[in-house]
C-alpha cells in the first residue's frame, strides 16, 4: 500500500497546491479496490483441520483480540513467523468496565484471554490445535499447567476457571510481533461501559435447604418414640434445623455493603490506605498492616483469598 497512497502523501505538503484531477481520482479509485481485495484475500473461513492461534492483549482501558489460522505450508508454526501465511478469522474489541479497570497487570491479561475464548467459543471450543499467544509471560504458569490450588488470587483463580473448558497451548509472543492485538486493543469499538464478563458457570444454581412440612413431620416421629435411649428433644432440633440458612455469595455482598466498617475498609482497599496508621479511624486501624494483602472482587473485601464477613452473618458462617 505504500506505493499506492503516496500520491496522496505529496498532498500533505504546505507547498502543494491540492488539485482534483483525473488521475487523482483514478488513484482514489485504485486504492480502494486494493483495500478491498486485500481484505477479501486476508479475511478466511474457519477451517477446523488448520493450526489455529489466538492472540490476545490488553491495556489500561481495553481488551482485544485477533484469531488467525495457518494457511502456508511452512514448517515452523510458531503464530506470526510467516509474513502473509496467517489469515484472519474474527477480530474483536471491547471497553473495560470501571472495576476491571482496577485490575493488576496480569490479571487483566488473564481477562483478556478469557473474554476472547467466550466471543470466539464457537470456533475454538472444540479446536484440538489452538494456540493463545500473550505477550505477559507470568501468564504462562497461571494459565499453563499451574493447580487452582495454588492460585492465591481470586481474581485469576476465576479467570482461570473460565478457560477450563478449552483446550489449548499458551505461548509467549513479544508485543513487537503481537501487533494486531497491541493495536486492537487500544482502538476498541462498542459501548465505552460494558458489562461485566459473566459465564453461564459463575451463576450456581442454589439449592433450598428449608426443611419441607413432610421432612418435619418424619423428624417429629423419630424424636416423638417412645424410646428409654431416645433423650431428643424434639423442639431444639427442629427449631435450630429449620433455623439453618445458606451463607450465598449475594448475602456476603450485600452484607458487606450494607456493612459502615466493611465498606469504608472496601473503599480503603481501592483508593489507597492513608500514609499513617494514626490517620486512620479507630475501627478500620487494625487493617492497616494487612493493606498489601486485601484485595476487592464484586464488591467484597478479601484478605488474601478468604472472606471479611460482616458482622451480621459470623454467627452463621461459625455454625455452618
Amino acid at each position: 500500500m505504500a506505493e499506492r497512497i503516496l500520491t496522496f502523501r505529496e498532498l500533505l505538503k504546505p507547498d502543494k497546491a491540492f488539485t482534483v484531477t483525473d488521475d487523482l481520482e483514478g488513484a482514489i479509485q485504485a486504492s480502494k479496490e486494493a483495500i478491498v481485495d486485500e481484505i477479501t484475500k486476508g479475511v478466511r473461513i474457519f477451517n477446523k483441520t488448520k493450526q489455529t492461534c489466538l492472540a490476545t492483549d490488553w491495556s489500561k482501558e481495553s481488551i482485544g483480540f485477533w484469531l488467525f489460522q495457518k494457511h502456508c505450508q511452512c514448517p515452523e508454526v510458531k503464530p506470526f513467523y510467516c509474513r502473509d501465511g496467517w489469515k484472519v478469522i474474527l477480530v474483536g474489541s471491547r471497553f473495560m468496565h470501571p472495576a476491571e479497570s482496577r485490575y493488576a497487570v496480569i490479571e487483566g491479561e488473564a481477562l483478556a484471554v478469557a473474554d476472547a475464548l467466550d466471543k470466539s467459543r464457537y470456533f475454538v471450543l472444540s479446536c484440538s490445535n489452538l494456540v493463545i499467544e500473550v505477550d505477559h509471560k507470568p501468564l504462562l504458569k497461571v494459565l499453563g499447567n499451574q493447580s487452582l490450588d495454588d492460585i492465591p488470587n481470586p481474581h485469576l483463580l476465576n479467570l482461570k476457571e473460565k478457560t477450563l473448558c478449552y483446550r489449548f497451548c499458551i505461548v509467549y509472543g513479544p508485543g513487537m510481533r503481537n501487533k494486531a492485538a497491541d493495536a486492537i486493543s487500544r482502538h476498541p469499538r462498542g459501548n465505552t461501559n460494558p458489562e461485566k464478563l459473566y459465564l453461564p458457570d459463575d451463576n450456581a444454581s442454589v439449592c433450598d435447604y428449608s426443611i419441607s412440612s413432610a421432612h418435619h413431620d418424619i423428624l417429629a416421629s423419630i424424636c416423638m418414640r417412645d424410646c428409654d435411649t431416645c433423650m431428643i428433644e424434639e423442639p431444639a432440633h427442629l427449631t435450630a434445623l429449620n433455623s439453618l440458612t445458606e451463607v450465598t455469595w449475594e448475602r456476603v455482598r450485600e452484607s458487606t455493603a450494607s456493612d459502615p466498617v466493611l465498606h469504608a475498609l472496601t473503599e480503603l482497599i481501592e483508593h489507597g490506605f492513608s500514609t499513617s496508621q494514626d490517620d486512620m479511624p479507630q475501627h478500620l486501624r487494625a487493617y492497616y498492616h494487612l493493606q498489601n494483602e486485601l484485595i476487592t472482587f464484586d464488591g467484597v473485601a478479601l484478605f488474601k483469598d478468604r472472606v471479611i464477613v460482616s458482622t451480621c452473618l459470623r454467627q452463621g458462617v461459625l455454625f455452618a
